[in-house]
């Protein structure tokens, strides 16, 4: 179809969080109890990307490009100052994704995408033994992970019965190079009857899949090995 029009948008957020505990007043003894549980948890955050937007004359087609990384600090001390658990982890993707949407006649339409990501993380933790702990010396690793994932989908809608009737039917496909397992189909379904002007009767179903944290991708043995690449999606 002929081009109309494009257009780049960009667009950049950040965020600081930023915690100070208040010590509780002498007389709140709840408040006393509690203070000591609450983690110091600090985090910063940015977004940032572009976003190149073609419109045709039966559709449009959208390319995005985006960076964000997101730092990730908490830690719990206990009466003498000396830690008992303590975190530093950064996740950073790096995206990039096409996604289009076609009008094929007054009744049907397409939606098809996909997408790349470039994963990394980092994590420092330290978790001192103690009692009630399942491990019996001081837990502590430092250890970096790079992956790539991607996804591809492609949905349509269909019309019918004189116009009263939606269909939606999907698929999606989603990756991961680090797992074991590193590809997982989700498929989804949806429909719309239109009973009268006033009321619609909606229904949908379908299997949304999440790969795992990174910060559990992360964790390794005594000998250096990635001990967690046998996750399945969720």
């Amino acid at each position: 179809a002929p081009v109309l029009g494009g257009g780049i948008l960009k667009l950049g957020l950040g965020a600081i969080d930023d915690f100070t505990i208040a010590p509780p007043d002498d007389g709140d003894f709840v408040a006393q109890e509690t203070a000591p549980r609450v983690l110091d948890n600090d985090q910063w955050s940015y977004t940032v990307g572009g976003v190149w937007q073609h419109l045709m004359e039966d559709g449009v087609v959208k390319t995005a490009l985006s960076r964000s990384t997101t730092d990730f600090q908490f830690s719990d001390n206990d009466a003498d100052g000396e830690a008992v658990i303590r975190n530093g982890s950064r996740e950073t993707e790096t995206r990039l994704r096409t996604d289009a949407d076609w009008r094929l006649s007054p009744r049907v339409s397409l939606g098809l995408g996909g997408g790349i990501i470039r994963a990394a993380v980092e994590t420092n933790f330290f978790e001192r033994a103690r009692p009630g702990t399942r491990f019996d010396e001081d837990l502590a690793f430092s250890n970096d992970l790079g992956l790539w994932r991607g996804f591809t989908y492609a949905q349509a809608t269909l019309g019918g019965l004189g116009g009263r009737l939606t269909l939606s039917p999907g698929l999606r496909l989603n990756g991961t190079s680090f797992l074991d397992t590193p590809l997982y189909l989700s498929p989804r379904l949806s429909a719309s009857l239109q009973l009268t002007p006033q009321w619609a009767l909606n229904a949908s179903t379908g299997v949304f899949q999440q790969a795992p944290e990174y910060i559990a991708l992360v964790v390794q043995d005594d000998r250096g090995r990635h001990v967690n690449d046998g996750l399945p999606y969720i």
